[in-house]
């Protein structure tokens, strides 16, 4: 009979390091901090933000003014915004003050945009670029949004439609090889070669750009979302045809929205419509009030103290000696396992 396979580290001293209070340890200047200019970088970019944000205020402040005048919607809807969290949509309504971004969360959305305007170079002959649209649904705040490339593809038949649009996304590396495959991919687009599926926050702002596109009378055949891995600059496409099936997804949608507005109207929040417990733990600009974002943002991995690894290794290294010593051998599933001699004395 085979022993037990052993478990390297004991799981008491680790729960026990998890929870003991790291001593702080006296930082000392020295003659080169004066030099460092991260820190200084850091202060510029995280005030020169907040100054921007207290124009842009201003900016919206002014142009609800204006749109009032006009007898326009006060408050349009952002596909980008709602398409992530109902809840969200309705902290931002309500007037609820947002989670201050850092240094590092200004960098990465500047990185995103930097990635979105070279890409929208490269292919600026292709079609329209930054494709601003407005659309009026029956009961429901006016939607604007900006389509990162339209173009007119003439050679796509006319009952397929002859408008594609491409959206560009930057995705983290992890979220780029375990979240974009072909696992959930609808069972019609299985023979397409090439392609993954959407992600579901994705598929809903994109469904409701197409559906405004075609209140403008446009012919609109798909949608393209290209993923692009942030480190290594790898490009995945999701492709969303204009069918049925896209349009009866939006619809549904589109009423999950009329009722989330109907209980903001209420200054009641909707519940959370996420797909994912990812932009609770990170950048969900509520996530320090939102009471199924607290939880989430909880769960964020805190890296083991080094001294813990240290210990599990040399106990590993201690429990492997021993079985030596014995003349034990742990199984491996390596290309010379043999089923026959798992442990061998």
């Amino acid at each position: 009979m085979s022993p037990e396979r052993p478990v390297f580290g004991d799981p008491e001293s680790i729960k026990k390091a998890r929870t003991k209070p790291r001593a702080k340890k006296e930082v000392r200047p020295t003659e080169f901090d004066p030099l460092k200019l991260l820190p200084k970088v850091e202060e510029f970019v995280v005030e020169e933000r907040k100054r921007w944000d207290v124009l842009r205020r201003e900016g919206l402040d002014r142009g609800t003014l204006t749109r009032k005048i006009l007898g326009m919607e006060t408050d349009p809807i952002h596909p980008s915004l709602v398409s992530q969290c109902l809840r969200w949509w309705g902290y931002q309504r309500l007037g609820y003050k947002p989670y201050p971004k850092d240094f590092n969360a200004i960098m990465r959305l500047e990185a995103g945009h930097a990635y979105h305007n070279a890409f929208e170079n490269l292919v600026s002959s292709m079609g329209s670029v930054e494709y601003h649209i407005t659309h009026s649904e029956e009961d429901i705040a006016d939607m604007t949004g900006r389509v990162d490339v339209l173009f007119y593809n003439p050679k796509l038949p006319p009952e397929i439609g002859n408008y594609q649009v491409i959206e560009l996304k930057t995705v983290s590396t992890q979220a780029f090889n375990f979240q974009l495959n072909r696992k959930n991919l609808r069972r019609d687009l299985i023979p397409t070669k090439g392609i993954v599926a959407p992600r579901e926050h994705d598929k809903k702002q994109i469904g409701l750009y197409l559906k405004q596109l075609e209140s403008e009378g446009k012919n609109v055949a798909s949608a393209s979302i290209f993923y692009i891995d942030r480190d290594s600059s790898e490009v995945k496409e999701a492709l969303i045809p204009w069918d049925e099936t896209t349009k009866n997804e939006v619809e549904q949608f589109i009423q999950q929205i009329r009722e989330a507005q109907e209980l903001i109207a209420q200054g009641k929040l909707p519940e959370p419509t996420v797909d994912s417990d990812i932009p609770c733990r990170y950048y969900c600009d509520y996530r320090h009030v939102c009471d199924a974002g607290k939880p989430a943002a909880a769960k964020r991995k805190k890296p083991r103290p080094r001294w813990v690894i240290k210990k599990t290794k040399e106990e590993k290294e201690e429990l492997k000696k021993t079985m030596e010593e014995e003349g034990l051998v742990q199984p491996t599933l390596g290309s010379d396992f043999d089923k026959d001699e798992l442990v061998s004395k």
